[in-house]
């Protein structure tokens, strides 16, 4: 999940509305895991992992 940035706006204008859990700053992986359970997404434990895992090597890359 991702959202849209215009790099040549003001700072405010760039600040997003996507929500995870009734929450849209400080998410955390047990509010991901919730989302999860409630949509019946199949082996969601395992899809955070993966993008998890992928982040940490791309940061790490940096």
């Amino acid at each position: 999940m991702t959202y849209s940035v215009d790099l040549s706006a003001p700072a405010y204008f760039n600040k997003h509305s996507l929500t995870v859990n009734g929450k849209n700053e400080d998410i955390t992986r047990e509010d991901l895991e919730i989302v999860g359970l409630n949509n019946d997404i199949q082996d969601y434990k395992s899809l955070i992992d993966n993008v998890a895992r992928v982040l940490l090597l791309n940061s790490r890359a940096m």
